[in-house]
């Protein structure tokens, strides 16, 4: 069983609920999240019941106006959400089939570095907590900031703080890199001179136990 994470960059067409419905279906997923959908809360509801049918769903529009996070999950999934802000939403997750739950945060950063500072402690937070401790632990999502020089498309680039503290936190929080397939980079300013990436977007695992051994995020 497997689940997806997708920072969908707008979510008011229908041609995009129509793509984001056919993927789902055709992988089998049964759980996942979409991140900066740019949908208005009195719109999100009936999007997400016509994308996912019969399906359950958390946003944080109580956080955020933008609703910058969207959880949803089949029947046949028991999900418990656990903590939600504005940077981060965070469950339980009971797969079909498996015994053990693990836990998933679903993440989207702000575009400033001192505001990531919350984000940066919340996570700190998660990974002291003692039930999130004694479980398989996924993080995954848009942090709006880069792990290392190599994933900044300019060679050269300096060490910024905002970097050195998502270092920090990863190294605090004993989380890794889940493998992944497809480009480097994740994000481009679009320009045609001057083109920067970057990557922005990622999984990471905190693995406890064997009851994520079959888990697949995309």
């Amino acid at each position: 069983m497997s689940g997806f994470y997708w920072n969908i960059r707008g979510f008011n067409k229908f041609s995009k609920h129509l793509v984001v419905q056919e993927w789902v279906r055709k992988r089998g997923f049964q759980f996942g999240c979409l991140i900066e959908t740019r949908v208005k809360e009195n719109k999100a509801k009936k999007i997400l019941e016509t994308v996912f049918p019969g399906w359950s769903y958390i946003t944080n529009y109580d956080h955020h106006r933008l609703g910058r996070i969207w959880g949803t999950w089949s029947p046949r999934v028991r999900v418990t959400p656990c903590f939600q802000s504005a940077q981060l939403v965070t469950c339980s997750v009971l797969l079909e089939g498996m015994v053990e739950e693990i836990f998933c945060s679903f993440v989207y950063g702000f575009n400033l570095e001192e505001e990531r500072k919350e984000l940066w402690r919340d996570l700190k937070d998660h990974h002291d907590s003692p039930i999130i401790r004694k479980s398989p632990w996924i993080v995954q999502g848009d942090f709006n900031e880069i792990l290392s020089g190599v994933e900044h498309s300019v060679s050269g680039s300096q060490d910024s703080l905002g970097m050195k503290d998502f270092q920090e936190v990863v190294q605090y929080c004993s989380i890794v890199d889940m493998s992944y397939q497809g480009p480097r980079f994740t994000w481009c300013n679009k320009r045609d001179t001057g083109l920067i990436c970057k990557k922005l977007d990622r999984t990471c695992l905190l693995y406890t136990s064997d009851a994520a051994d079959d888990m697949q995020c995309v």
